[in-house]
């Protein structure tokens, strides 16, 4: 936050007179009679009085991005000059989906991180009263969107990259899917500009710098969904038909992720393959029928590419129009912050496992994330510090460790007791694979926690929750009549009476269930086993430890 206070509101005002008179030059482009260069005189002379208080400012404070930005908007005000005597219908575009969207992006860049942050309470302040008006998001005009689907491909370098990634969107996109292309050029250097403009793209965002986000594209999205796409991803076949059904099939599905390989937060499977040919043969098989069965939801997904809907808060987290919360913006924790605020909306995240395309594997930010060793420890800090959840904690993805030891093979009716299990992975992760197993979906999900941090996001995966701060008077009479063919413990053992506490839980057990005990801390696991031959062996005790089973 700066401390002059006054210079920023001034340099405000102007954004937004600017903001007016990019407006205006929209009107007065094909106007004979209109002064238009002395208008656009007047609009580089605005530019280039705030350049030097804006390097002020953000030398004050090093997360305003606004010099650059400012920056970027007179490169596109150029490009408007250049196009506007041979290409004026072309000029009237780069004003409506490029100039304006970069000058919004400025007032809100100086305003966010000149005026609230790092201060918390100004931050949610922020995001619960000004951000819906300064960022609205996209709706629909007359009852419809005017397109089904605006793909978004943003490109930082790697031209090579770039142009395979269009040219298999183009030749698997659904030609009876009707669709907007946006490219966003984020600050490259290497011909993609004008690779871009060889496409003829009615919407191409130009960043001539880089600074680490491209949000101005949310501000120029005219679909239903949004389907993001990385420049080191490569479309297949009936993969986008397979996420549009599954995103279809139940509004409360925020976003679809597809299954591809080079991707952390197990979201890939097994596939033979050793070149690009034979992957699109393995691809186009697996993808060959929609099969909600293989529709696996997750707490938290990695994306490389994905598909959401537009009227939600999710994709433009991810974009960085909403909920700005870390200096180095898209370098860090854009999935988790989507995922997270996709939960606490009460949207699902899906991983659709019959949709697999091909991921290169971070080509785009590998060398900056290289260079930039704490990102991550100070966004981690960060996302705490703001939201109050750290997004790599408890429960953040399920342990496989855990699902190979419980081996679910339920075909009857089955209900699943999670506690103190953090974002409720593990527990999800158990009714996901007996769905997709054993296409039974005859299971049920109950989540208990005295973590209230975690209330929202357990609330959204369960079919039954409960808070509960008394773990003595309440564990025993929690969701009375009801047996658990598995109950999963995370995160008890420092409680007060944590062996007791287990021992009331593991009578809820059915014959045959299993109960699994996540610890680290051996003298509780040695009380544990102890407990344990006490009780039938006709249930299962699975402890897992950090080092294994």
């Amino acid at each position: 936050m700066v401390t002059k206070i006054k210079l920023a509101k001034q340099i405000l005002e102007m954004v937004e007179t600017l903001r007016r008179a990019a407006f205006q030059l929209y009107d007065i482009i094909d106007d004979k009679k209109a002064n238009y260069n002395e208008f656009v005189q007047l609009m580089f002379e605005m530019l280039s009085k705030m350049t030097s208080p804006l390097q002020q400012l953000s030398i004050e404070e090093p997360a305003i991005m606004s010099p650059l930005m400012c920056k970027n908007v007179i490169a596109s005000l150029l490009h408007v000059v250049a196009l506007k005597e041979t290409l004026p219908k072309r000029a009237c575009q780069k004003i409506e989906f490029e100039l304006l969207p970069l000058i919004n992006e400025l007032y809100v860049d100086l305003y966010f991180w000149g005026l609230c942050y790092p201060d918390r309470e100004k931050m949610w302040n922020y995001y619960r009263k000004e951000m819906p008006l300064l960022c609205p998001l996209p709706s629909e005009e007359n009852g419809t969107y005017r397109y089904e689907v605006s793909i978004v491909v943003v490109a930082y370098n790697k031209l090579e990259y770039t142009k395979l990634c269009v040219e298999y969107l183009e030749k698997y996109f659904p030609n009876n899917i009707s669709h907007e292309l946006i490219l966003v050029n984020n600050g490259s250097d290497d011909g993609t500009m004008e690779f871009f403009e060889s496409i003829c793209s009615e919407k191409q965002i130009d960043i001539k710098y880089n600074t680490k986000c491209f949000s101005a594209v949310s501000r120029i999205i005219e679909g239903k969904y949004v389907l993001f796409v990385s420049n080191d991803v490569l479309y297949t076949p009936h993969a986008v038909e397979n996420m549009l059904t599954c995103i279809k099939s139940d509004e409360t599905i925020g976003c679809v992720v597809p299954t591809c390989p080079n991707v952390s937060n197990l979201q890939t499977f097994s596939a033979q393959y050793s070149n690009l040919n034979e992957m699109f043969q393995f691809a186009e098989q697996n993808n060959k029928k929609s099969d909600p069965f293989r529709w696996e939801q997750r707490t938290r997904l990695i994306m490389p590419t994905v598909l959401a809907r537009s009227n939600t808060v999710g994709i433009h987290a991810f974009f960085g129009y909403l909920y700005p919360f870390y200096k180095e913006r898209f370098l860090a924790f854009p999935d988790d912050l989507m995922s997270f605020v996709l939960r606490r909306n009460g949207l699902k995240c899906v991983l659709a496992k019959d949709a697999y395309v091909y991921h290169f594997g971070s080509v785009t930010i590998r060398e900056d994330t290289e260079k930039n060793q704490l990102i991550f420890q100070e966004g981690r800090s960060e996302f705490e510090r703001i939201f109050r959840i750290n997004p790599w904690g408890i429960g953040f993805c399920f342990d496989p460790t855990l699902m190979e030891a419980l081996s679910p093979q339920n075909n009857e009716s089955v209900n699943i007791l999670g506690v103190n299990c953090g974002m409720g992975s593990n527990p999800l992760k158990i009714k996901e694979i007996l769905l997709e197993e054993k296409q039974n979906s005859k299971v049920k999900i109950y989540n208990i926690t005295d973590r209230i941090q975690y209330e929202k996001d357990q609330k959204g995966v369960s079919d039954h929750f409960q808070f509960i701060q008394n773990w003595n008077k309440k564990v025993g009479t929690l969701f009375p009549e009801i047996v658990f063919s598995y109950i999963i413990v995370e995160d008890i053992d420092k409680r007060k009476n944590a062996i007791k506490i287990i021992n009331n839980l593991f009578i809820r057990l059915s014959n045959g269930g299993k109960m699994a005990v996540k610890s680290d801390n051996m003298f509780f696991l040695n009380g544990l086993e102890k407990l344990s031959e006490k009780h039938q062996r006709i249930k299962s005790w699975i402890i897992v430890e950090k080092t294994g089973v």
